[in-house]
């Protein structure tokens, strides 16, 4: 988004998500929309994601005064009673806001709504949290206030992509010892889940108020950001991991953010923490937490050491330090939050409504066969890697399910940019454990992880075979999908089920590879969306052995 397109200068594009897009047109912090893909493709890249620096054109003409994005042209404004906000709206038009106004006070209730949520967000950020009033713009806008426009978003990015805010940089009013700009706002005017970007995609995943609620809080952030403590050309990643994790600190209950983590855990290799573009931060917007548990002002003691001129990674690195803690050791200990999703997310007090993220995506997933199994690869800095190994029992037929994370905290290479940098591992799993070795709980195996320079964490858990398919009876309204026991199976083998009536007849037969649902062995079986309601067999089939279950299938 570093193009110079026309007279566009230095804008904060802080849009919610990454969206599909080119790289055009605006500059710096597009907090980019990533949208539900319905007929046309965008024809660049799927994910915006940002560059991490502004093209250095866009940032001339802010220190030469030449502001090249004019402010929208709205014909009514609304200002909180404390006179810091201060909010323009259409009633009329493209970006017309619904009229609607219960209270009868003579201003739509969305523009009371976002007045509302503005306060909110500084009651929060700033009151509570105890950060930096953003400055005042003087008289642009109409007043000393911050000033938001309520427009149509649903198609201003680049291509015809979605945004649900934007920041925009206007005035530069500090160099030293960073830079400090007067900004305003940009927020949709209704987040309807009817809008649709230009290539026919849903423009957002959260909508209404909800939306209206976090972007405010979200986008408020980046005015406090870039305002009271200044621009970093490098490393925005933490720009946006700080305004992510202001949505889930102000409005908890609104979880748009868990949408955007879960491209963290779908593929953890494509999101090391050390990658400076601003789309990772994104993904990291739930680390927050891990910071306020060091100590609860560890994020905004970050944003003091960036007012001093210090680079944001570095920033995070001393902030810890200066709370007796080593960001290394922090990120190491938090490996096991990593694994704690989907299934495994009940007890997960790091990252709200796990259960609702999708499990870690597994680099690998073998088993274990004497006398040693190893996996080797390369992992960048601060990037989380997920194997597992299917271990024999001492004390069941059915194997230890043990996981290994690991990752490499090399802070030198996190504070410098060294993002392309990597270190070997490998993972020994051995039959013949070495004095030195982990024992993996429940069986008589070791597990040693190299060099020493690679942090890791074992999570063991012995397997088990369900007594029955689940869910029983089956709803195919609700699902196709069952789960069929697999008795002495092993994770990652291939299983062959046929569906029967009762009379034995066959119905389907299909190929499944077997799997773990937390600590359970199943295959998963998509039964015929057609077939009627009634009481049928499942037919297991697996090194020659035959085993017949029964089901019940619901409407």
């Amino acid at each position: 988004m570093g193009d110079d397109q026309g007279n566009v200068s230095l804008t904060l594009l802080s849009a919610y998500h990454r969206i599909q897009c080119s790289r055009a047109g605006f500059s710096l912090f597009a907090f980019c929309f990533l949208s539900i893909a319905s007929g046309a493709q965008p024809p660049a890249s799927r994910r915006c994601g940002f560059e991490a620096t502004a093209s250095p054109s866009h940032i001339r003409k802010v220190h030469e005064g030449v502001q090249a994005i004019v402010r929208p042209n709205l014909p009514s404004f609304a200002e909180s009673a404390s006179a810091r906000f201060r909010v323009h709206f259409a009633v009329s038009g493209p970006d017309a806001v619904s009229p609607q106004d219960i209270d009868g006070n003579g201003t739509p209730d969305y523009v009371d709504e976002c007045l509302r949520s503005l306060e909110f967000a500084w009651r929060a950020e700033i009151d509570t949290l105890g950060y930096l009033p953003p400055p005042s713009d003087g008289v642009e806008g109409g007043s000393p206030a911050m000033d938001v426009y309520l427009r149509d978003l649903s198609q201003a990015g680049p291509s015809g992509t979605s945004y649900y805010g934007l920041t925009t940089l206007e005035k530069l009013i500090g160099s030293v010892p960073i830079d400090r700009y007067t900004t305003w706002m940009d927020v949709d005017n209704d987040f309807s889940d009817l809008d649709k970007d230009a290539y026919g995609r849903q423009s957002f995943s959260t909508f209404g108020i909800d939306a209206l609620r976090v972007t405010c809080a979200h986008e408020f952030h980046h005015t406090i950001q870039n305002g009271s403590y200044g621009l970093s050309t490098l490393q925005l990643m933490f720009y946006e991991l700080s305004s992510t994790w202001m949505e889930l600190r102000v409005w908890p209950a609104v979880e748009d953010w868990l949408i955007y983590t879960n491209e963290l855990f779908k593929d953890p290799s494509q999101w090391p923490f050390s990658e400076p573009t601003v789309s990772n931060g994104y993904v990291w917007g739930w680390y927050g937490n891990v910071l306020s548990d060091i100590a609860p002002t560890t994020m905004r003691a970050t944003w003091e050491k960036i007012s001093k001129g210090t680079k944001p990674f570095k920033a995070l690195v001393d902030a810890c330090f200066d709370n007796g803690a080593s960001f290394a050791d922090v990120f190491c200990r938090q490996l096991p939050v990593m694994y704690q999703t989907g299934s495994r997310g009940s007890g997960n007090s790091v990252i709200p409504n796990a259960t609702s993220l999708t499990e870690i995506r597994l680099h690998s997933d073998e088993r274990a066969v004497p006398p040693s199994v190893i996996a080797t690869g390369s992992v960048r800095p601060f990037e989380v890697r997920a194997l597992r190994f299917s271990v024999p029992s001492v004390s069941s037929t059915e194997p230890v399910s043990v996981a290994v994370l690991i990752t490499w905290p090399n802070e030198d290479a996190l504070v410098n940019g060294s993002t392309l940098s990597s270190e070997a591992y490998t993972v020994t799993v051995s039959s013949r454990p070495q004095p030195t070795d982990a024992i993996i709980p429940g069986t008589t195996w070791g597990l040693r992880v190299s060099p020493a320079t690679i942090c890791s964490v074992l999570i063991g858990a012995q397997t088990r075979k369900p007594a029955s398919p689940y869910p029983q009876p089956i709803s195919l309204s609700a699902t196709q999908r069952l789960f069929v026991p697999i008795d002495g199976g092993i994770p990652g083998e291939d299983v062959t089920m046929s569906l029967m009536g009762v009379s034995t007849i066959g119905i389907t037969t299909v190929k499944a590879r077997i799997e773990l649902q937390g600590d359970l062995i199943v295959a998963p079986f998509d039964l015929p969306v057609d077939i009627p309601p009634g009481t049928y067999l499942v037919r297991v089939e697996l090194d020659g052995v035959s085993t017949l279950l029964k089901i019940a299938v619901r409407r």
